[in-house]
């Protein structure tokens, strides 16, 4: 059952994610804020969701991807503290 759910919702989510903008669009107006929050929200998920294929491909000092933090991202991880670009949707 968890195999058949997990098709579904994988086929279904371009499709949405589509319509989701359309209806967004037209609701509020195209903006760069909803590609920005949806863009942390999938990088949110991927570090939920593929931390042990993150783990196996970035070896960061002996750091391992967790979800001790259900907020923190990937790019917070990845990118150095030195650049400008880190906590870019973290906490």
């Amino acid at each position: 059952m968890g195999l058949l759910l997990f098709l579904i919702a994988t086929i279904l989510w371009l499709p949405l994610t589509f319509l989701n903008w359309v209806a967004v669009a037209y609701k509020f107006g195209l903006s760069n804020k909803y590609f920005l929050e949806t863009a942390i929200d999938i990088d949110r998920f991927g570090n939920r969701n593929f931390r042990t294929l993150l783990n196996i491909t970035f070896y960061l000092d002996g750091f391992h991807f967790d979800i001790m933090c259900e907020q923190e991202i990937i790019s917070d991880k990845i990118v150095t503290p030195s650049s400008p670009s880190h906590k870019f949707g973290g906490n």
